[in-house]
C-alpha cells in the first residue's frame, strides 16, 4: 500500500476527509520515519551502552511518528483546533529527541528519565500528603503507596540499567536542561520556539488568543466570518506541515548521531513540505 492507503486504512480515515490537505506530510513523514526505523534497527550493537541508546532513540521516534499521524488524521477530518494541540506535542518532542542526538549522549537519556521519576515521586508525595485527614484516605492513600511502588521499581530498573551499561552518571540538571526554550536554544532553534511552539499555545492550553478572535468575530457580516474560518483552517493546516518538517529533523538527528553518512533523501523531504508550506501561507494569514 501507498503511505496514504495505509493512512486511510489504519486510522479509519473516510474518502470524505480532506486528504489532499495532508497528503505531502503524511508521504514524507511516513517516508522519514521509515528511513530512520531501518536504519537504526539495522545497527549492530557492540556493547549494552550503544544498545541503550540506539533502542531510546527508536522508542522516541516512534512516539513521535504516531503523535505526528494524529495531527495528520485531525487535519483530515476538521478536527483544526486538536490538530494544533498535538503539533504542539510533536514540536516539543522533536526537539527532546534532537537534543538527545545532537547534544546528548547516554548520561544525557539517563537525565532525561531522571527528571520524570523524580518530578512524578514528588507529584505522588504531595497528593498523599494532601489526600491524609480526609474522607477518602482509606480509599486513596493505597493506590498511591501502590504507584509509588511502581516507580520505586522503575528506579530500581533505570540504576540497572547504568550499571549493566557503564553509564557515567551526573546530576540530571546538569545533563538535561528544565527549560524546554534552553533546548531550542542550544540547538540554535529559538526561531522555531517562537514562531511554532509558543504559537500553538492557544490550543493546548486554551488561553485567551482564539476567545478573543471569536469575540472580534460577533459583529462582522457571514462572509467575513467565513474567510477567517477558511483562514483560520489553513493556518492548522500550515502548522500541521512545519511540525512534520521538525519531526523529520529529529528522524535525521538521530540516523546522524549513529553514524548515517548520505541523508540526501531528508533533503528532498524537507525541501516537499517547505514547498507546501509556501502554497499555502498567504491563505494562512502569513504576511508577504
Amino acid at each position: 500500500m501507498t503511505p496514504i492507503e495505509s493512512f486511510k486504512v489504519r486510522y479509519n480515515v473516510s474518502d470524505k476527509a480532506n486528504i489532499d490537505a495532508v497528503r505531502t506530510a503524511v508521504e514524507c513523514v511516513c517516508e522519514a520515519n521509515l528511513i530512520a526505523y531501518e536504519y537504526l534497527g539495522s545497527i549492530d550493537n557492540k556493547t549494552n551502552k550503544s544498545g541503550f541508546v540506539v533502542r531510546t532513540h527508536m522508542n522516541i521516534s516512534g512516539r513521535l511518528f504516531e503523535q505526528s499521524q494524529g495531527m495528520l488524521v485531525c487535519i483530515a477530518t476538521g478536527a483544526y483546533t486538536s490538530a494544533e494541540a498535538l503539533a504542539r506535542v510533536l514540536i516539543e518532542g522533536s526537539i527532546n529527541l534532537m537534543y538527545m542526538a545532537v547534544k546528548g549522549n547516554e548520561t544525557t537519556i539517563v537525565g532525561f528519565l531522571e527528571s520524570w521519576l523524580i518530578e512524578h515521586s514528588r507529584k505522588l508525595k504531595e497528593w498523599k500528603k494532601h489526600m491524609e485527614g480526609t474522607v477518602h484516605e482509606e480509599r486513596v492513600v493505597p493506590m498511591i503507596r501502590e504507584r509509588q511502588g511502581l516507580v520505586s521499581g522503575y528506579e530500581l530498573f533505570l540504576d540497572q540499567i547504568v550499571a549493566t551499561c557503564g553509564i557515567a552518571k551526573k546530576k540530571h540538571r546538569e545533563v538535561w536542561p528544565k527549560s524546554l526554550f534552553k533546548r531550542f536554544s542550544e540547538l540554535g532553534r529559538e526561531t522555531d520556539y517562537y514562531e511554532s511552539y509558543h504559537r500553538l499555545s492557544g490550543a493546548s492550553h486554551i488561553n485567551g488568543e482564539d476567545t478573543i478572535s471569536w469575540l472580534l468575530s460577533l459583529n462582522m457580516n457571514e462572509k467575513q466570518k467565513h474567510d477567517l474560518a477558511k483562514e483560520a483552517a489553513a493556518y492548522s493546516i500550515m502548522m500541521s506541515r512545519i511540525a512534520s518538517i521538525i519531526f523529520i529533523d529529529s528522524a535525521l538527528a538521530c540516523c546522524i548521531s549513529h553514524g548515517r553518512k548520505s541523508n540526501d533523501e531528508f533533503d528532498g523531504l524537507r525541501g516537499r513540505l517547505k514547498k507546501s508550506i509556501h502554497d499555502i501561507e498567504r491563505s494562512a494569514g502569513v504576511p508577504h
